[in-house]
């Protein structure tokens, strides 16, 4: 059973970097600008990973199918260690154009909330570590509360 794994590739955990990568690109979106920087922090990302050029397809292939629906319904079980390291690379993810969006801090924090993990410990990171202007993620909010009503 082992070696059949080896063989097909399946010591990679798909679901788990795919999940990740869903959730990066999902935050990458949220401000409505795709930088440069951001496609390169993807591209480090996997490169990081240490994959042969067959599992690095099979993950491209894999992210083109995955629902937000199926990214989320993994992410939740992720260990809190996992978890934490999914909503560090979210961050980072969402610092890498120079600043924290609110529509991506309100995302990010959402996505705490949903891992179960404390969304306000989130928050005060991104303020305090991460200069999120907390005006801008009051506007967010605001601006999700209004399309919601």
């Amino acid at each position: 059973m082992g070696f059949f794994k080896f063989l097909t590739g399946e010591t990679v955990d798909d679901k788990k970097i795919t999940t990740y990568l869903h959730l990066m690109w999902l935050v990458m979106c949220q401000d409505g600008e795709q930088s440069e920087n951001e496609n390169n922090y993807i591209r480090n990302y996997i490169s990081s990973l240490n994959l042969n050029n067959f599992h690095t397809k099979r993950i491209m292939k894999k992210m083109e199918n995955i629902s937000s629906d199926e990214a989320l319904k993994t992410a939740k079980k992720l260990s809190d260690q996992e978890k934490n390291n999914l909503i560090d690379k979210m961050l980072e993810m969402a610092k890498i154009d120079g600043k924290i969006d609110g529509k991506e801090a309100f995302f990010i924090s959402g996505i705490a909330q949903i891992l179960k993990l404390d969304a306000d410990k989130v928050v005060n990171r991104m303020l305090n570590e991460y200069d999120l202007d907390e005006n801008d993620l009051n506007n967010a909010v605001q601006e999700f509360n209004d399309k919601k009503n």
